[in-house]
């Protein structure tokens, strides 16, 4: 009887055990469910073979990549640390942006021969949010696309002709850029979801948006930290800080054709137009008339320009200042977009201006042709 009850006690224990391993394998799958993301879906009409799943912070940094099937199918499983934008990019011919987060489970329907603005996306309601963000950007690009091809044909038309059919161009332009802006934030203003913000908000220009990109970020400030995307931009933002209207403009120091160095704070106590330009720059080349015309009547009243060139042939940079009549202060380390100084002034495009008061302090940035003059005769005379 003993042994019997040995033999019911081993059934019973083995019983208990297969019924505390299925609870407790069930218990793991209840607790894991939102232990990683799965991105998959099918792309048709492409010729990439391969695409690559990237995160997205300051730069893209690939984390995987999956050989597309014959029949288009592709596949994701991962984590995700913490909520973030990633980029599904199919071999450099088409991205799709996303926001993952380690629950995310996101089926996409892609035909590559339909504009980039133009997928199925499920599973993710943020991301169909990012979807809506792109597709403003989408329209303002077939639009400059197309004014664009309008300014080429420009060309051939009498000189008369040309000029007021390119100003009407360029008008259109800048109407169509400030028209993407005013999409932007009236959708970050409806949006209220941090990620879509940030996202929404790395499309516009920090110079021409400080004030609304500053409020945006004042309003999530504490939970930036949160995220890498949110951080690294609330980070870069604080770096423009340094450079706003009213701070004190960071020293330059760079040596001039004769390999003479010059510190841009030499010239405290004049009203100083840093210029950031290069020989290659048709903007730039095609503004310099109006800031020799400028200098030649201001220079006697306390007026410098300080020419930054992002030039990266010595020959090429003293040229262009023989050729354009550029008789201001001039510097350039030659590293063309590696120069020390547009990092630091975070220059981006040129030509790029910041025009600084006698003490050094910077009163207004990307100023050029008349709004230039009006604003240095109005300080001057």
């Amino acid at each position: 009887m003993g042994n019997g009850w040995k033999v019911v006690r081993q059934k019973n224990i083995k019983m208990m055990k297969k019924i505390l391993l299925y609870i407790s394998a069930a218990f793991l799958v209840a607790c894991n469910s939102n232990s990683g993301f799965v991105i998959e879906g099918v792309i048709t009409g492409s010729e990439a073979k391969t695409v690559y799943l990237e995160k997205i912070t300051g730069q893209s940094a690939i984390i995987d990549s999956f050989q597309i099937g014959e029949n288009g199918k592709f596949k994701f499983v991962g984590t995700a640390e913490t909520e973030g934008i990633y980029r599904l990019n199919f071999s450099n011919i088409r991205a799709i942006d996303l926001l993952v987060d380690n629950s995310s489970h996101i089926e996409l329907t892609v035909d590559a021969k339909k504009s980039m603005d133009q997928y199925d996306v499920k599973g993710s309601e943020a991301s169909l949010d990012i979807q809506n963000v792109n597709r403003i950007l989408y329209n303002t690009y077939k639009t400059v696309e197309t004014l664009q091809n309008e300014y080429a044909a420009t060309q051939n038309l009498p000189e008369a002709e040309s000029k007021a059919k390119s100003a009407e161009i360029e008008s259109k332009y800048n109407e169509t850029m400030n028209n993407q802006v005013t999409q932007i934030k009236d959708y970050i203003n409806k949006s209220k979801v941090m990620l879509i913000d940030f996202y929404a908000l790395s499309y516009l220009n920090i110079d021409e948006n400080y004030d609304f990109i500053n409020s945006v970020i004042n309003e999530y400030k504490d939970k930036i930290p949160s995220t890498d995307y949110t951080k690294q931009y609330s980070d870069k933002f604080a770096e423009y800080a340094n450079l706003s209207v009213g701070s004190v403009a960071p020293e330059i120091k760079m040596n001039d054709p004769e390999g003479k160095e010059i510190a841009l704070s030499s010239l405290r106590g004049k009203v100083v137009l840093i210029d950031f330009w290069a020989s290659w720059c048709g903007p730039c080349r095609k503004e310099n008339p109006n800031n020799v015309k400028l200098y030649n009547e201001m220079k006697s009243k306390g007026f410098e320009i300080y020419g930054v060139s992002l030039d990266k042939n010595k020959e090429d940079w003293t040229n262009a200042i023989m050729e354009d009549k550029l008789t201001w202060t001039h510097v350039s380390d030659l590293k063309y977009w590696g120069s020390e100084a547009a990092a630091k002034y975070k220059v981006e495009a040129i030509p790029a201006t910041y025009l600084i008061d006698k003490d050094g302090k910077i009163l207004a940035k990307n100023l050029r042709g008349e709004e230039l003059n009006s604003f240095v005769k109005k300080l001057l005379n």
